[in-house]
Order: C-alpha cells, then structure tokens, then sequence
C-alpha cells in the first residue's frame, strides 16, 4: 500500500484481506505490502476475517500488528464463520460506524 494510495483515503475497512499471495516478479506480494506500512500518512483501519478462513487468518493479522507498531489506529475482528456475506454483513455497518467516528 504506497503512500499515495493512503493519500486518497481516510479511512480503510478491509473484510476478509487477501495478504497471503506471492510475488509473481510483476507487483507485490502480500508481505511486501505489509512491510511497506511506515506510519507517514494518519489513515484508520478496521480488519476483519473469519475464523474459517485459514488462509487469511496470518496475513490480517500480521497487518494489523505491522500498522499498530507503525503507530496506525488499528482494529481487527475475528467473526466465527467463514468466507460468505452471510458471515461478513455485520462487519460493514460496525466497522463503517467506528470509522466515521471523529
């Protein structure tokens, strides 16, 4: 997540994050995208992932640990369920509604 992506955005609320993915040689991987965090732009994240989503369980958390060392106001919710909206719909009105917080 470059610098001038987070410019664009106050705020970040991020269901069921693919971080888990290599580097094909023609972009980032999903680690190279959590190491890029540098704590230079004041952005608000809200992450949440399923319990049942083995594969993503890892990568969200490394992020949300990466950006609150980087000083990054960052919450993450696990939600016992898997990778459907059924599991994910409540995540986005509670984690919109922490975000338009002041």
């Amino acid at each position: 997540m470059g610098a001038a992506s987070l410019h664009r955005f106050g705020n970040v609320l991020g269901q069921s994050g693919s971080f888990w993915w290599s580097s094909d040689g023609h972009g980032l991987s999903g680690a190279d995208v959590i190491a890029s965090i540098d704590g230079s732009i004041p952005v608000r994240f809200r992450l949440e992932a399923g319990a049942l989503e083995h594969t993503l369980l890892a990568g969200n958390r490394d992020l949300v640990a990466n950006l609150t060392k980087h000083g990054f106001d960052a919450q993450y919710r696990q939600y016992p369920g898997g990778h459907d909206f059924a599991c994910r719909r409540g995540g986005l009105p509670d984690g919109l509604g922490v975000l338009m917080r002041p």
